[in-house]
């Protein structure tokens, strides 16, 4: 079979299943390491055309409960229905021939490879690759999502936003019905969220099953059409549709809160991270002396990359200088070429007076100059 047949249509996944049934259905599923109890007789129904958001602090047994459905564990007790019909998922193979797609928090692209190349790995039945029809099916799916998609655009070149667009694509190239998201915006810019969420919407449109996992409260409102809360392990409360749409945003959050920590306080920080919510830093005083100084720094940029042109920056101590832009706008070259990773084509870059231009990244670190990279696992 040929990528551009594989799956079908995507708005095609739901003909085949009654309406009330749910795609996919888990029934007292538990699982348990020593010393921890992760998932206690859990139940959870997944319906078709809705975005499922799986709330809980971390440890709450969210993503355990997620590589139980997507093969990557097994449960010690419990069942799953898909279709209605109870099913062995006893591998991530099996998992992806029953139609259940799951894209990690961590991108698994191969970043020396185009687009189209990674969505192509794998591809069954034939010996030759049919690029042109996967092509097709590229368009196709990307379109229905209203995603942008460069086919010819080096993996490891995107935007961590762009590139959780195609792990999504690629859970959907062999007619994924359900799709699993773990934590998909923990390391997105605020506009990267906000396309993440166009895409989700595209997918449900055309009758998948989403299931999202957050534990920020402020997504789960905005982008969930049912709520399950999980905590130690259970599922301790679910906000159906109707709430949803009926509730206030003030209202939900205490719901889901008192939901999340019980009776129990809990620490206020972590409230306010789960709601999205930012306390006001006290006020700074910097220092007038510059510590940082981009004097006409340009870079050319890759395949795919934007490059820099004449950037004039100046940070002093005491100071935190913010960077905005549309994800994959020069923001990673930018840090590249300040850490040392990237060397710039013109200008230069100073740090307490003397250049640095020429020195390498250990260097700049005995200086007191540190890159923490957006990519963290990849870099």
């Amino acid at each position: 079979m040929g990528p551009a047949s594989a799956g079908g249509s995507l708005t095609s996944q739901g003909d085949k299943r009654s309406a009330s049934t749910p795609a996919v259905e888990l029934v007292d599923i538990t699982k348990a390491y020593p010393g921890v109890l992760a998932n206690d007789r859990v139940h959870l129904s997944l319906a078709a055309g809705e975005v499922h958001c799986l709330l809980g602090e971390n440890g709450a047994g969210k993503s355990t409960l997620m590589s139980i459905l997507s093969g990557m564990i097994a449960p010690d007790s419990g069942h799953i229905l898909v279709d209605g019909e109870e099913v062995h998922i006893d591998s991530p193979r099996r998992a992806l021939d029953l139609g259940i797609g799951m894209v990690y928090q961590h991108t698994t692209l191969v970043p020396t490879l185009t687009v189209l190349e990674n969505l192509m790995l794998g591809a069954e039945g034939e010996v030759r690759l049919h690029e042109v029809a996967a092509r097709v099916r590229l368009e196709e799916i990307a379109s229905t999502l209203g995603a942008d998609v460069d086919p010819d655009a080096t993996a490891g070149a995107l935007a961590l936003g762009k590139q959780q667009q195609i792990e999504i694509i690629k859970a959907l190239w062999r007619g994924s019905k359900v799709v699993i998201l773990d934590e998909p915006t923990s390391m997105l810019t605020p506009q990267g969220v906000e396309e993440l969420a166009k895409v989700i919407r595209g997918l449900t449109e055309s009758g998948l099953a989403v299931v999202l996992i957050t534990h920020k409260l402020h997504e789960a409102t905005s982008m969930g059409d049912r709520v399950s809360v999980l905590r130690e392990g259970r599922v301790v409360g679910d906000i159906q549709p109707d709430e949803l749409r009926s509730s206030t945003a003030e209202e939900l959050e205490d719901r889901i809160v008192s939901l999340m920590f019980g009776d129990e306080p809990g620490d206020a920080a972590v409230v306010d991270i789960a709601l999205g919510e930012a306390t006001a830093p006290a006020p700074r005083v910097a220092s007038k002396e510059p510590l940082l100084e981009l004097v006409g720094l340009s870079a050319e940029g890759g395949p795919g990359e934007m490059g820099l042109h004449d950037v004039q920056i100046t940070v002093h101590v005491g100071e935190v200088l913010g960077v905005a832009g549309v994800d994959g706008n020069g923001q990673r070259e930018l840090a590249e070429c300040i850490a040392g990773h990237r060397r710039p084509s013109s200008g230069d870059i100073k740090l307490a007076g003397a250049s640095i231009r020429k020195a390498r990244v250990a260097q700049r670190e005995r200086l007191g100059l540190r890159y923490v990279t957006d990519d963290r696992l990849g870099e």
